[in-house]
């Protein structure tokens, strides 16, 4: 996987806002290192990244037991969430470890990165 695609998670507020302003089309995976499920679909899901992923649209992980100031500003409270962010703004959030909603919430980001 390019490792341009990846966002590094930003330490505040104003960082996450200045990635936002950036970035048109971002995939927020949050998960934790005590957590199963997140576990489980970790390879899975890098290997749907590196293969599926429109180059236009970037991920960013965000571990909840460390980034506290990206999971209150989207509120998150269960893991695996996943975030879709389109154009600054939140498109969509999934609490999921089926790969089959993964999958649609990537082509659904693709879908928005490919039409513009």
């Amino acid at each position: 996987m390019a490792n341009g695609r990846i966002l590094k998670t930003p330490d505040d507020i104003a960082g996450m806002e200045n990635i936002l302003k950036t970035h048109h089309y971002i995939l927020i995976k949050a998960s934790a290192t005590w957590c199963k499920p997140c576990k489980k679909i970790e390879t899975p899901f890098t290997n749907l990244i590196k293969n599926k992923l429109d180059d236009k649209v970037k991920v960013m992980y965000v571990d909840v037991d460390n980034d506290d100031d990206v999971v209150k500003l989207f509120n998150i409270n269960k893991v695996p969430t996943f975030i879709s962010i389109v154009k600054g703004k939140v498109a969509n959030t999934d609490i999921t470890s089926n790969m089959k909603d993964v999958k649609r919430i990537v082509d659904m980001l693709n879908s928005h990165a490919i039409l513009g």
